[in-house]
């Protein structure tokens, strides 16, 4: 069974349709994006801008400076200059502990919360007052009668992985409304318009490196990063470390049907027919969907506030690099 939506910790749930911008934190740029949404599954990129951190504000992904983070977080929503203050903001895959299980259908959300919690602090080393946790019910009970029992996806993070970053939105004057696993909101930001296929992978181009996920419709079966590779690198050698990294990662039973791919513009169009060759499956390369001419034009700005095309530009803004920005931004109309 698959997940209808990717994860949102409890005490940061949204109300159905409620605007949202979506902000994606990295280790050097911070992005922020407001979609516009049309007929169907159609959504527009209305206003997008991108921020670079001075170095060691977000190491490793863990927030070391959150003041100063709230300060650059702030900075880019001005430059945005969108009236929303509503935030979607995510977790990277890497931080949060999943697992499906199955639990007695019987439980009350108070003895289902301690369970989650107890089996959370287990697998990550903490103390249970450490952990935050969020679960998912799959579709349907397995069995019947009183002891019947549920399939249940955990999610679980250590607790400051989670304040951190719902401080720092705080601190800019936001409101964190929604905090979801960076891949996930990549995944959905490439299916929103098709049914989302059986199996998968998500190519995730980033200029310190490259990430491939594997998944079943919407849930995270592997993940991990391509050892010395990124958007700088030759595509060649690229497709031949993500093939390798893809048939590693994939159950013995898994037949991959489709290939997104999704980052650096530039590296994209190189990229999607070496993948196909390797796989013999459809390649897509994401598209951001750019509002129609005469629409909010982009704004980078480098940690001191410079804008891109100054003495100290910031990083350029590609729209295709919002590609988890606009997935996160997207829970506002997908709920």
């Amino acid at each position: 069974m698959a997940l209808s939506l990717p994860f949102s910790f409890p005490s940061l749930r949204c109300s159905r349709s409620a605007p949202l911008l979506g902000l994606d934190i990295d280790s050097a740029v911070i992005r922020m994006v407001e979609l516009s949404r049309h007929a169907g599954r159609s959504f527009r990129i209305e206003r997008y801008a991108c921020r670079g951190l001075p170095e060691g504000t977000v190491s490793d992904e863990h927030i070391q400076h959150p003041g100063r983070l709230a300060d650059h977080i702030a900075a880019l929503a001005h430059t945005l200059g969108s009236r929303c203050r509503r935030v979607a903001l995510a977790l990277p895959a890497h931080a949060v502990m999943t697992r499906q299980m199955q639990v007695r259908a019987d439980l009350c959300d108070r003895a289902l919360n301690e369970l989650m919690t107890a089996e959370a602090s287990r697998y990550l080393t903490v103390a249970p007052e450490d952990v935050r946790v969020d679960y998912q019910f799959m579709a349907g009970d397995a069995g019947g009668g009183e002891m019947a029992s549920r399939d249940i996806v955990l999610a679980a993070a250590r607790r400051e992985q989670v304040e951190d970053r719902i401080a720092a939105v705080e601190t800019a004057g936001l409101i964190p409304a929604a905090l979801d696993i960076d891949l996930y909101a990549a995944h959905t930001a490439c299916t929103h318009a098709i049914d989302a296929p059986a199996a998968s992978a998500l190519i995730l181009i980033g200029p310190g490196a490259i990430r491939i996920a594997l998944f079943d419709r919407h849930r995270l079966l592997h993940h991990r990063e391509l050892p010395g590779c990124n958007a700088n690198s030759g595509m060649p050698q690229v497709a031949v470390a993500a093939a390798r990294a893809i048939r590693l990662g994939a159950p013995v039973d898994m037949q991959l049907e489709r290939i997104f791919i999704g980052g650096a513009a530039a590296a994209q169009p190189a990229l999607a027919p070496l993948m196909q060759e390797q796989f013999d499956v459809e390649c897509r390369a994401w598209q951001a969907p750019i509002a129609a001419p005469g629409g909010h034009r982009a704004h980078a700005e480098s940690a001191n506030g410079a804008a891109a095309g100054d003495a100290e530009a910031g990083p350029e803004c590609d729209p295709s690099a919002c590609l988890v920005a606009c997935g996160l931004a997207m829970r506002g109309a997908m709920r």
